[in-house]
């Protein structure tokens, strides 16, 4: 099971979770939802991903490949760099695929979000990720 946490700037929390068995008909929309949202002269960023699909997939998505930054590293600290780049101020959109988000880290990234007009995309593949994210954000 999947669960997708989107944070908004100035907006309430949304969650999602999807079953394995839906994968590639999320996938598709998630990465379309990725890219209505990204901005023309911001970036988007994708931290830590778990897999995504390939670069002529994305662009049929209408994600643009050229205002786009991957940072391929441990889902253990993923959501440090999440923080990072909502914090510098480039982005439109961060996507980070993370192990755990504190609620101290989440309260950090509403806020970060909501200064620097940046929405948030946090992925975590678990069959107890909704329990557990409900319980760290609320």
């Amino acid at each position: 099971m999947k669960t997708f946490i989107a944070i908004k700037p100035n907006q309430p929390i949304q969650m999602c979770a999807t079953s394995d068995n839906q994968a590639e008909t999320v996938t598709k929309r998630f990465w379309q939802k990725v890219a209505r949202i990204q901005e023309n002269k911001r970036w988007l960023c994708v931290v830590a991903p778990q897999s995504m699909p390939s670069r002529q997939e994305l662009e049929e998505m209408g994600v643009q490949l050229n205002k786009m930054l991957v940072i391929h590293q441990n889902k253990t600290k993923a959501i440090e760099t999440i923080i990072k780049a909502v914090k510098a101020g480039k982005c439109s959109t961060v996507v980070g695929w993370v192990d755990e988000c504190s609620s101290l880290q989440y309260q950090a990234l509403t806020a970060l979000g909501a200064q620097n007009n940046c929405n948030t995309l946090l992925v975590k593949a678990d069959s107890q990720a909704k329990t557990n994210t409900v319980k760290q954000a609320a």
